[in-house]
C-alpha cells in the first residue's frame, strides 16, 4: 500500500525543503536535489518540482552549520566568564 501524498501550500513546501536540508546536514550528507526529493517523498509530501533544486543550488557552497549558528541580530558580547553557548561548543570545523 502506498502512502498518500499531501498537497500543501507554498510556505509549507519551503519548510519541507528546509527540514530536509537540515536533516541531511545533521546526518553529514551533502545537500543535493535528489536527496531532498527522497526525504520529501518518504514524508509523503508533494512540493513543486523546482523547490528541491533551488534549495540544493542555494546551499551548494554554504557552511550550513555556520549559517545556523550565526543567525539573528548581533548583540552585546557575553560577560567575561560566561558559559559558552551551543554554537561555540559545537562550532563546525572548516
Amino acid at each position: 500500500m502506498t502512502q498518500p501524498q499531501l498537497f500543501i501550500r507554498p510556505r509549507e513546501q519551503v519548510l519541507a525543503c528546509i527540514y530536509s536540508a537540515l536533516i541531511l546536514h545533521d546526518n553529514e550528507v551533502t545537500v543535493m536535489e535528489d536527496k531532498i526529493n527522497a526525504l520529501i517523498k518518504a514524508a509523503g509530501v508533494n512540493v513543486e518540482s523546482f523547490w528541491p533544486g533551488l534549495f540544493a543550488k542555494a546551499l551548494a557552497n554554504v557552511n550550513i552549520g555556520s549559517l545556523i549558528c550565526n543567525i539573528g541580530p548581533g548583540g552585546p558580547a557575553p560577560a567575561a566568564g560566561a558559559a559558552p553557548d551551543f554554537c561555540t561548543q559545537h562550532r563546525p570545523s572548516n
